[in-house]
């Protein structure tokens, strides 16, 4: 961690990757790669972890809004990647969410706003950055663009921008 100029760095966790700050910046959540502690987890961000959201080394990507955690999962190796959802301290316990109750297949996640996240995902053959407008009710996807290696999406602080790496 480190001030805007890049004073005051600090390593704050080790073996973890893929941080990101909640918005007060009081917490982190962070993918953890230690043996005895492997998959998503949230911590105070100059402190001891809280809680394991998943187990699952394959869980990842997180982004953080003020109302929830949103990341993407791969149970197996044969099985497609999904958008989840977790509130608040429920522990280990995730939502999966979706237009019609089927879940949404995608990654990377990132939210827009409090309720809106924008993924990389494939419907049907159509590659490309999807927008919700609903995560609570599922509702609404928009694909924004076609092209397959739009990934890792980025919103601008207003909400109004999205870019891809």
């Amino acid at each position: 961690m480190a001030n805007a100029d890049g004073s005051g760095r600090e390593r704050i966790k080790e073996e973890a990757s893929q941080p990101c700050l909640s918005p007060d910046g009081a917490e982190i959540t962070y993918r953890a790669w230690r043996a005895n502690r492997r998959g998503l987890v949230v911590a105070y961000t100059l402190g001891p972890d809280i809680w394991t959201i998943s187990p699952l080394h394959e869980a990842s990507r997180p982004s953080v809004s003020t109302l929830g955690i949103a990341f993407h999962l791969r149970k197996d190796l044969e099985s497609p990647v999904h958008i989840y959802l977790s509130h608040g301290d429920k522990g280990a316990e995730v939502i999966r969410w979706g237009d019609q109750q089927q879940p949404i297949l995608g990654e990377a996640p990132a939210w827009v706003s409090a309720e809106r996240l924008v993924y990389k995902g494939c419907e049907r053959a159509n590659c490309g950055l999807y927008l919700t407008d609903s995560v609570y009710d599922g509702t609404g996807i928009t694909q924004l663009t076609y092209d397959v290696t739009d990934t890792n999406p980025e919103v601008s602080p207003d909400g109004k921008k999205v870019s891809s790496q």
